[in-house]
């Protein structure tokens, strides 16, 4: 049995705190490593035994957490089975394109989309015209009468979806395409139909100036709390406002994330998806509780596909080590 005299005894208990502080540490980093295959190993399995579209999002939560074992694999399988199932193909065609080996395997899946957005009588268009926008791709200029009809069209979410995807038709439209999502905003008066679009639209394309932001930022705060839009005008102005490396807006911050509990789903993943873009550590508690869906949403379907958008933003805040000052 080892004695310690008194000459010693600081030294020693100096030695065993920094062992077993050591040992604190390792224990916390494995913690958050097991964390972290948790919520992987959730997108896998939602991704696996989940159909049609919470498949699709947690194929696509996996794709952009650098997580693609197993996608190609299961959509090529999904398409097989169901690459005649309308809309439900639109999103194997954007899964698959998001994880071509190359620009040939890609052009051909964003093909197939774009041949059902020209077709004027499909059942789908809005879906492949809204997946065109995602993978910032423009129908304009290869089929230009058929744009601009959808552009004028009666249909407002075509026309919407249509006016997002033309942004991405040259350099110069994507410039100017936030002033005037932000233009249809103002002009849309109190129906939040023309407004949750254009501001989901903002929130991708985070390309607004300060001036624009500030506008953008006094018409989220003044929708009114009940409106379907408000949301994705918030989620615009917290995604641009740290783009821009700008302080926090409390406000906004504040206001956005009161929809962590909210009884509709596209608000928790509108939520979810703003925090992966621009979200900190300091959110991960709240998204943890998102994901455990300790407020339960009306049915097990939302809840999953809500868990699932919780465990992307944890793993792209995780994945960007960010700390909000």
């Amino acid at each position: 049995m080892m004695t310690i005299n008194a000459k010693h005894s600081s030294l020693y208990v100096l030695i065993l705190f920094f062992i077993l502080g050591c040992n604190t540490q390792n224990n916390d980093s494995k913690t958050t490593n097991n964390d972290m295959t948790e919520y992987r190993e959730f997108l896998q399995n939602t991704m696996r035994t989940q159909s049609e579209w919470v498949k699709v999002h947690a194929a696509e939560y996996l794709i952009w957490t650098d997580n693609t074992e197993g996608v190609k694999t299961e959509f090529l399988e999904q398409e097989k089975q169901f690459g005649l199932s309308s809309p439900y193909r639109i999103g194997i065609w954007r899964t698959l394109a998001q994880v071509s080996a190359d620009e040939k395997e890609r052009e051909m899946w964003i093909q197939k989309i774009e041949n059902a957005f020209v077709d004027t009588l499909g059942s789908d268009r809005v879906h492949a015209v809204e997946t065109l926008a995602k993978l910032k791709r423009s129908p304009l200029e290869k089929h230009p009468l058929i744009t601009t009809a959808a552009l004028e069209s009666n249909n407002i979410p075509l026309a919407m979806y249509v006016f997002w995807s033309t942004a991405y038709t040259s350099d110069d439209s994507l410039r100017n395409s936030p002033e005037k999502l932000i233009g249809l905003i103002e002009k849309a008066g109190n129906d939040p139909k023309l407004k949750s679009t254009p501001g989901y639209a903002l929130r991708h394309l985070a390309l607004l100036n300060d001036t624009q932001l500030q506008r953008l930022t006094e018409l989220a705060l003044s929708e009114p709390a009940d409106s379907p839009a408000r949301i994705y005008l918030l989620s615009a102005v917290f995604v641009s406002n740290q783009k821009n490396g700008n302080p926090l807006d409390k406000k906004v911050y504040q206001a956005l994330i009161e929809y962590s509990t909210s009884s509709a789903k596209g608000n928790r993943t509108e939520l979810a998806a703003a925090l992966a873009a621009s979200g900190s550590e300091q959110d991960i508690p709240m998204l943890i509780t998102m994901f455990k869906n300790e407020v339960p949403l009306e049915t097990e379907v939302d809840n999953i596909d809500a868990a699932a958008a919780a465990a992307y933003a944890i793993l792209m805040i995780h994945k960007r080590g960010s700390n909000r000052i």
